[in-house]
């Protein structure tokens, strides 16, 4: 549920990339669904532009489902150790 908001995976994102992730235009105190999914969209963005093929089940995450969030967070950890 605490990643729900995207914030932490775009940290994380920006661990690997310095300066790819437009953390200014983040929405740290995103609480509905609506504001997450501004989060996310720009997790898409910056995942593509990165050259990072990964389905983001961004609908899913911004309403809280375990099953979409746990999955992304496993694809973060796969490439953690990847890289």
């Amino acid at each position: 549920e605490d990643c729900a908001d995207g914030v932490a995976f775009l940290q994380i994102l920006d661990a690997f990339y310095p300066g790819k992730v437009p953390l200014h235009r983040l929405d740290f105190s995103a609480k509905l669904p609506a504001q997450r999914l501004k989060n996310l969209r720009l997790l898409e963005k910056t995942l593509k532009e990165c050259g990072i093929d990964n389905p983001l089940p961004s609908d899913g995450i911004a309403n809280s489902s375990f099953q979409d969030t746990y999955e992304t967070l496993q694809f973060f950890h796969s490439f953690a150790q990847r890289n």
